[in-house]
């Protein structure tokens, strides 16, 4: 069933075919069912890090889905991450890059994080113990992360950042605030209390 709040990476990826081509990362987020649940991050430990406190890392929780985008920074800006919940502490990996021109594969998103080197996923240096999901061909599913507390970017935050950015100055950055705050209600969000850090803590 096409949905605008996606809960699987399935679902996400009709979805986002189902949109108009070319289609930007922005034109999706604006796109997405209200309210929107996220949360933030300032950390860059990761293959889609922060760049500071000013332009986040941002999660979007839509049941069993969890999507990030980077505010900034290249090519972060560029990717949508996804990780599918499985389990208590486990969720299937995928990735998929803006903009597009052509419809997206079920298997695209999922083939675009493998790892010859390791017949893994390049999450799998960060999330441990991955292993072949059955969900989805060629898919991984491995640790599930929470973001560190002392990183959090609260909504006020980056409604506060989103004030103060220059549409001539940073357009791009500037584009993606108003996408993710400028298209109804959103709501600050939290990672399940089980999910490790990225310090297995």
């Amino acid at each position: 069933t096409l949905t605008a709040a996606p809960r699987t990476i399935g679902e996400a990826v009709e979805f986002i075919n189902a949109l108009p081509r070319p289609l930007t990362l922005d034109c999706l987020l604006e796109r997405l069912e209200r309210p929107l649940a996220i949360a933030a991050t300032s950390g860059v430990i990761s293959l889609q890090p922060a760049v500071g406190r000013q332009s986040p890392r941002v999660f979007l929780f839509s049941g069993e889905l969890i999507m990030s985008v980077a505010i900034d920074g290249d090519p972060g800006s560029s990717l949508l991450e996804f990780g599918e919940v499985v389990g208590p502490t486990r969720s299937i990996k995928a990735e998929i890059q803006f903009p597009l021109a052509d419809p997206v594969t079920a298997a695209a998103p999922f083939e675009r994080i493998r790892d010859a080197a390791t017949n893994g996923t390049a999450c799998g240096f960060c999330h441990r113990d991955e292993a072949a999901a059955p969900n989805y061909p060629n898919a991984f599913a491995s640790a599930a992360l929470q973001m560190v507390v002392y990183d959090e970017v609260t909504v006020a935050d980056m409604r506060d950042e989103y004030e103060r950015c220059d549409p001539a100055v940073q357009p791009e950055r500037c584009a993606r605030f108003a996408a993710l705050l400028d298209h109804g209600e959103v709501e600050q969000a939290a990672f399940p209390g089980e999910f490790p850090t990225i310090f297995y803590d």
